[in-house]
């Protein structure tokens, strides 16, 4: 009972953390670093939860019956909250400008107290079995939680939906809380302070600490250096936080009975391997998660000794205390610190200096040192410092940077080319986000492309004068389009991006140098969607796409009826689709089928004597017949849906996709993979 409680309970936290998740980053812009600082703060709720459960151990049993059951009828209540639509997430400024404090304020509104009665668990189990038991079923909780995240996007966020999942997760709360119950009426075997043989002190607590917050912050900054700067896969960092809790099932279960020189081999090795993996595909995702996880199996068996010398409740909230630094130092911190993204290479110096001051004590110490394992570490080591030296000379390219700025969406890099000083470009992890300068490209706004295209169809049937609106500014490039008759509202995300463009001068001159009427807004794109508007709007744009991540909260069936509502009659939306590794053109016409709109797929592909500053991109653009059959829209459509009298003259085929377009309670992303 005690095993299939902890599992039950770990699934159920992680169930609850992404479903709070999959919330908050829809409102704070669905980026890599939102989901970031929102496992940042989950470490630091389990942080909590765990504290709570050392100090109800040491109460009375009647104490102890009264929190829990003021606990259990918290935890009921914010999921039955949840469930009928009252959770209190709103679209607001406040999630833009300060994602920290918003995401706290909503997990202490009613998450919280989910987190605390899952982490009550654990301890409640650990004082009812031996000693020896007790990293078992540490490592039974861990493998829970993988459970859970595993379950979550493969099952109830495509098939249940997150009113559904709601019901299901007050379920699993519920036989959590029995179980506890039960657990209450039984004496515990064992104090949560021990003082018997064993126990260690600060020493011992000082040492669980530091690997686990060493492990925590290498599975934050491989997140955000595998999301931002090697590839835009979606649920990559589901693929990471996966292979950081096997790595404590591994290291507290049977697997880590093999000798910690072996998984320091392997660690080495693995990380060599991610360093070697070229391209940007599924390879490289699936490099990563192996070193994720030898390397941080490493750092918690170093732990272990420690933690099975400690009592169960001080050396929980001891990993927990390590999981919220790391979490904290690395997710939160150095975006309010630091101008580029230095914590990778920060952590592997530390992590080369813990690392290498074990393997100087173990050298100079023991009077007959085991060289394998010596060796084994210093293959690691070696590995570290290939890695800091792949980061700071190998991968930065031919381009030069010359601004670097960041916050907690992500970091923007303003770099120039080696070769041509008057060619600016703007880079956001490995996304291109547009050009300036007298050898500029157009990227993806070439005049040629579909861009350019639906603007000309646009003005061929009205006089000049449109009203606008664009959500994502990138490098400002499209406003050079519009002119003083025009009026473009423009909205972005990111404060760090809009100080590159309002600076004295500004770093990124578009913005300046727009002929239209502007006004910039710093909010979330879904947030103006949902706002009124004096007027309805001509164009629409949305190009909200950070690093390459999805902004899945503005492709929904609901995000678009909402935009198509504020269109004019003889209006166009907009939608660049481009994306290496996800059917988004799929999802977004499929979409608009769902919600009975005329669509067309344009797709650019520049040609041998066409403009060389124009690179290939591929949109949706979705409007009344007489806008979508413009012939300069035509020359670009590769498939179209509710337009069923083109097939008779243009060899335009109608999109057959069957797919389940998103919707703002279900939205699987695993059918749309480009495996």
């Amino acid at each position: 009972m005690l095993l299939a409680l902890v599992l039950g309970s770990g699934a159920a936290l992680f169930m609850a953390e992404l479903q709070i998740g999959k919330l908050a980053t829809m409102h704070t812009g669905g980026s890599p670093r939102a989901w970031l600082v929102l496992l940042g703060l989950f470490q630091l709720t389990l942080l909590a939860g765990y504290l709570a459960a050392w100090w109800l151990q040491v109460q009375s049993r009647f104490r102890q019956r009264l929190a829990h059951a003021v606990l259990g009828l918290c935890m009921l209540g914010f999921v039955w909250w949840s469930s009928i639509g009252l959770f209190p997430m709103s679209y607001g400024p406040e999630s833009v400008r300060a994602p920290v404090r918003w995401v706290l304020l909503q997990y202490l509104s009613g998450p919280l107290w989910m987190i605390l009665g899952c982490a009550l668990t654990v301890t409640l189990a650990q004082s009812r079995v031996t000693p020896a038991a007790r990293p078992a079923l540490y490592g039974a909780s861990n493998l829970g939680a993988f459970l859970g995240l595993c379950a979550y996007p493969l099952i109830f966020e495509p098939w249940v939906g997150l009113s559904r999942s709601a019901l299901v997760l007050a379920l699993a709360a519920s036989l959590v809380l029995l179980g506890q119950g039960l657990l209450l009426r039984r004496e515990a075997l064992w104090p949560p302070v021990s003082t018997g043989p064993g126990r260690t002190g600060r020493r011992g607590l000082a040492t669980i600490v530091l690997w686990a917050a060493l492990g925590s912050a290498f599975l934050t900054v491989a997140t955000a250096w595998a999301t931002l700067d090697l590839s835009s896969i979606p649920l990559i960092w589901a693929l990471l936080l996966a292979a950081y809790l096997l790595s404590w099932v591994i290291a507290f279960g049977p697997l880590g009975r093999l000798p910690r020189q072996q998984w320091d081999c392997f660690a080495g090795l693995s990380l060599i391997g991610m360093l070697a993996v070229p391209g940007t595909g599924l390879l490289s995702a699936f490099a990563c998660a192996i070193a994720v996880c030898c390397l941080c199996t490493a750092l918690h068996l170093r732990l272990l000794p420690a933690y099975q010398g400690l009592a169960h409740a001080p050396a929980n909230v001891a990993i927990a205390l390590g999981g919220a630094a790391g979490g904290l130092l690395t997710a939160i911190l150095p975006p309010l610190v630091f101008a580029g993204p230095w914590e990778w290479e920060l952590l592997l110096a530390l992590l080369v200096l813990a690392l290498g001051w074990g393997w100087l004590a173990q050298l100079l110490r023991s009077a007959r040192p085991s060289y394998q394992g010596l060796i084994n570490q210093g293959l690691l080591l070696v590995a570290l410092l290939i890695a800091i030296g792949h980061a700071r000379w190998v991968a930065p390219g031919p381009w030069t940077v010359i601004a670097q700025v960041r916050d907690l969406h992500g970091v923007w890099t303003v770099s120039v080319a080696a070769d041509r000083s008057r060619d600016f470009r703007l880079v956001s992890g490995s996304t291109y986000h547009g050009s300036w300068g007298e050898e500029a490209s157009w990227s993806y706004y070439s005049p040629e492309g579909p861009l350019g295209a639906g603007i000309a169809a646009l003005r061929h049937q009205r006089s000049p004068g449109l009203e606008v609106l664009a959500v994502g500014l990138g490098a400002g490039t499209f406003l050079e389009y519009f002119f003083a008759e025009d009026r473009v509202l423009t909205v972005d995300i990111s404060p760090a991006l809009l100080a590159l463009h309002r600076g004295d001068p500004p770093l990124i001159p578009n913005l300046a140098r727009a002929e239209a009427q502007m006004e910039v807004r710093l909010a979330d794109g879904r947030q103006v969607l949902e706002e009124p508007h004096p007027q309805p709007f001509h164009l629409i744009k949305l190009d909200a796409f950070t690093s390459g991540s999805i902004p899945s909260h503005l492709l929904t069936t609901e995000a678009l009826a909402r935009a198509w509502q504020l269109l004019r009659e003889d209006g166009l939306l907009m939608i660049h689709v481009s994306n290496q590794h996800v059917a988004v053109p799929a999802l977004v016409m499929n979409a608009a089928r769902h919600l009975g709109l005329s669509a067309a797929l344009l797709v650019d592909e520049p040609q041998d004597g066409d403009d060389i500053r124009a690179t290939e991109s591929t949109w949706v653009l979705i409007g009344n017949e007489a806008t979508l059959t413009h012939p300069r829209i035509i020359r670009l459509a590769r498939a179209h849906t509710g337009l069923g009298h083109l097939a008779a003259w243009q060899p335009v085929p109608e999109h057959q996709d069957r797919r389940r377009p998103w919707s703002d309670d279900r939205s699987g992303i695993i059918p749309y993979l480009l495996w």
